[in-house]
């Protein structure tokens, strides 16, 4: 599985409650004239207190029935049951009501894989969000997972629910923990899901040291879940617990607060009754989760009288909602080549275009895992027929495992008498998914030979589309003449279809930079199970590098010798004075009118072990119009863009000369004390 570590959205049920309200529980909390008098329904109130309150009100049994992502309604306080999960990795999938307003509406918004999102380098992404969605309290809670150093699903016999991940102080804090610290101080995560794996020997979701990094140093304020029976398998995979309650009590104490699962349903009132967990451990957890509630309004009233509560299937499938699908999926393409031009082709002077691949003509494989039912599909046929409308396809291999080459004579023949080709390789979910980790990084089956085939037939160089969620060696392609470009598109949404037609065509220019590295299949040598970021060389000498990090051991030479004395003294660099911005002046000497990722990376003179090569300090997506200039500026911190994490996990700042790097460009600075 990728290091990325994917955001999934959850509603909250923000749409119409009613759907899952029965007949004995009323429509939403705080229903007037029988349940609007409490405490925790008085908006005059602060939230703690509310909070508080609501809680006093619970009996046990109660209280344990709210620590489960199907938590249960409360009959005589007029609280109807709440679902907690519902998906929304890129586009709102099937689960919890609200998602489909009681059935009458089967479609929504698939956006592109969130990989795809962010090889757009566009900073300002969020602003893409619809207003209605972010006004005031009514705003989804974003959820960040999964926490922490979760990097295996399931790869030659080793499972993500057994898998202790060996994780050094260095790469924790340089590596896995930054992008979750992120989430929380930058994009406001409300919620954090801990994963299935140990983290150096304990259950994440046990891990009170990682919890508590999140809410005291980093300021987190929402509530911690589970992955989905993650409680369950610390006693009945992992056998860390010694039972059930051991296994309840392990995650309650460390700071979890609510089980994607029954675990703690079924096992928290035995282990309060065994004193293993205390009824003050169930409010705090509780305490987290009405407050998140709190936060969305759902204790002020009525929901349709508030914004969000008045959205319906008229606001499924909008115009704004495709447009953003559009944008998101333009800004994301990553053309990896380009020979002498290729592209853009100009539609004028194609009069035939042959398409070959099993995934051509398949709008079910553009959304990728975790997506839900789409809006009006464009699969990559029907893109490239909107332009050229004789456009023919063959698929060339049954599907994408591509196991047998029957179907290689029809797309060669294809090939061989269009003008250009445009062949579509690369993965799905029966490559790789939850629970399936790949093992090679290769074009699966026969497309390899697929692509070579066609290539060897066709009149012009073909062009090279690559589909999937990580990196492909396709080293072949590189150099290969017959190859004249190629683009990695993801997953790309709904609309993938009509962006990849456009970019051929030269509607926008496809800007996107790859996020991954993209390793040779020599690279699988190395075991998925070995989470380290840095080489080896005492075991290694040879081993590929990770992160372009330097094996190279480098042993500081200090000018003078510190003194020792009886006091202690912590010297710290005073971060906030030291905030500077970098201008930068992108020009545009095509004809082309675009945007362009800028991208800004510094190294140091000195190093210490385990240290960067170079680190990118920031980044910006910049549209310039066709031979002129834009300036921008990014901001460096220099305690956070230049420094470094040592081998005990701490973060410092090597003194001396530092080199920003922007391309071939370089500016030499110096940080003294």
């Amino acid at each position: 599985m990728p290091l990325l570590v994917l955001v999934v959205l959850l509603l909250l049920a923000a749409g119409d409650l009613s759907s899952s309200a029965t007949r004995n529980h009323p429509a939403y909390p705080c229903m007037p004239p029988h349940f609007n008098s409490f405490p925790f329904c008085n908006t005059s109130l602060s939230l703690p207190h509310r909070a508080k309150s609501l809680i006093s009100h619970l009996t046990l049994p109660e209280k344990v029935q709210q620590l489960v992502n199907t938590a249960s309604g409360v009959p005589r306080l007029g609280l109807p049951p709440y679902q907690w999960w519902s998906e929304s990795l890129h586009g709102i999938n099937n689960n919890g009501p609200g998602v489909r307003f009681n059935g009458t509406i089967r479609a929504s918004t698939v956006f592109p894989q969130v990989i795809l999102s962010a090889a757009s380098l566009d900073v300002h992404v969020a602003s893409y969000r619809p207003r209605r969605c972010v006004e005031g309290r009514a705003m989804p809670i974003p959820v960040k997972q999964h926490y922490t150093a979760y990097d295996l699903e399931k790869w030659k016999g080793f499972k993500r629910y057994t898998f202790d991940a060996e994780v050094t102080e260095q790469d924790m804090k340089d590596t896995f923990q930054p992008p979750f610290k992120s989430c929380v101080q930058e994009g406001k995560a409300s919620c954090l899901m801990c994963s299935y794996n140990q983290v150096n020997g304990v259950p994440a979701c046990a891990r009170r040291d990682l919890i508590d990094e999140a809410r005291d140093d980093w300021g987190f304020e929402g509530y911690v879940t589970s992955d989905c029976d993650a409680v369950a398998i610390i006693y009945e995979e992992q056998k860390y617990a010694a039972s059930p309650e051991d296994a309840v009590a392990a995650v309650l104490k460390a700071g979890m607060d609510i089980n994607c699962g029954n675990y703690l349903l079924q096992h928290t009132e035995s282990a309060v009754k065994l004193g293993k967990v205390t009824e003050e451990d169930i409010d705090r957890a509780l305490t987290n989760l009405f407050l998140v509630q709190l936060r969305l309004g759902l204790y002020d009233g009525a929901l349709k009288r508030r914004r969000h509560g008045l959205l319906g299937p008229k606001d499924v499938c909008t115009k704004e909602h495709r447009e953003i699908a559009l944008e998101a999926a333009r800004q994301g393409f990553v053309l990896l080549k380009n020979d002498n031009g290729f592209l853009p082709l100009k539609r004028n002077k194609v009069s035939s275009l042959a398409l070959i691949g099993p995934a051509g003509d398949k709008t079910n494989l553009l959304g990728g895992d975790y997506s839900g039912v789409p809006c009006n599909p464009i699969s990559i046929l029907h893109g490239l027929r909107d332009y050229v409308p004789s456009t023919s396809y063959a698929s060339g291999c049954p599907n994408t495992s591509c196991l047998v080459d029957d179907e290689f004579e029809e797309a060669v023949h294809v090939a061989r008498v269009a003008d250009v080709v445009v062949v579509v390789a690369g993965l799905n979910l029966t490559e790789e998914t939850e629970e399936l980790d790949r093992v090679s990084l290769l074009l699966p089956g026969k497309q390899k030979d697929l692509v070579n085939a066609v290539a060897s037939v066709s009149k012009k160089p073909v062009i090279l589309v690559l589909m999937g969620g990580g990196p492909i060696d396709v080293s072949f392609a590189r150099d290969d003449p017959r190859i004249a470009s190629i683009f990695w598109i993801g997953y790309p949404g709904e609309v993938g279809g009509q962006v990849l037609a456009e970019a051929v065509f030269g509607e926008f220019n496809p800007g996107g930079y790859s996020t991954m590295t993209w390793y040779p299949e020599s690279f699988t040598v190395v075991p998925m199970t070995d989470m380290r970021m840095r080489p080896d060389p005492s075991t290694a000498p040879n081993e590929l590098q990770l992160l372009e990090y330097s094996q190279k051991k480098v042993e500081p030479t200090p000018e003078t010798v510190d003194g020792v004395d009886y006091l202690q003294i912590e010297e710290n660099i005073a971060c906030e004075d030291l905030k500077f911005n970098v201008k930068i002046a992108v020009m545009n000497n095509g004809d082309m009118d675009g945007s362009h990722p800028v991208l800004l990376f510094s190294r140091s003179a000195a190093k210490i072990k385990g240290s960067p090569i170079r680190q990118l300090v920031g980044f910006d997506r910049v549209f310039t119009a066709a031979h002129k200039t834009t300036e921008i500026e990014i901001l460096v911190d220099t305690c956070k863009d230049l420094s470094t994490v040592d081998e005990i996990g701490k973060r410092i700042i090597i003194l001396g000369t530092h080199v920003l790097m922007l391309k071939d460009i370089e500016h030499e600075l110096s940080i003294k004390t």
